[in-house]
């Protein structure tokens, strides 16, 4: 069918696409767009602000994201072009807020930035998987959960002592 519309042939598609994960996931990006990101301002309300905005798209993409998903379940060379054309821009995306908020005093120096990017999507990835509601309140949930676990903020241990 889209080579059709295309006006090219099958094989066409194939030379430079060569599955229809690689097809959908090119097209998806393409229309996706970049990603809506606060350039300053405090951590917290930046991370929110990405998460609301993964949260709109996925309400209209999150099928087919979940498609995408399973077909890197059994393609090693789709799972490479799915981490590095969604997922790797995406995580560094949080990264960066979370060293901003270090250089910035907001999180703690020794945060684990890396751990706290993985649980940050790790818990949204399997909401969407599972067929969770991805709202607002879903985004200022997990927003303040993680920020919690790497804010400067004093710690409960610390408090007790």
């Amino acid at each position: 069918m889209i080579a059709t519309e295309a006006g090219v042939g099958r094989q066409t598609l194939y030379r430079r696409w060569p599955s229809k994960a690689e097809l959908v996931l090119a097209a998806f990006l393409e229309s996706a767009g970049d990603a809506d990101v606060l350039s300053d301002g405090r951590a917290e309300k930046r991370l929110l602000h990405f998460l609301v905005n993964v949260f709109r798209n996925l309400q209209q993409d999150g099928p087919a994201i979940r498609n995408l998903i399973a077909s890197a379940q059994d393609d090693p060379e789709f799972l490479k072009s799915f981490r590095a054309g969604f997922v790797e821009p995406r995580a560094e995306i949080v990264a960066t807020i979370f060293r901003d908020g270090i250089a910035n005093g907001e999180i703690l120096e020794d945060a684990d930035v890396e751990m706290a990017v993985a649980a940050f999507h790790g818990a949204f990835w399997y909401h969407l998987l599972l067929g969770g509601k991805l709202d607002a309140e879903f985004a200022q949930r997990l927003t303040r959960l993680i920020m919690k676990s790497i804010s400067k903020e004093p710690r409960e241990e610390e408090l007790l002592k």
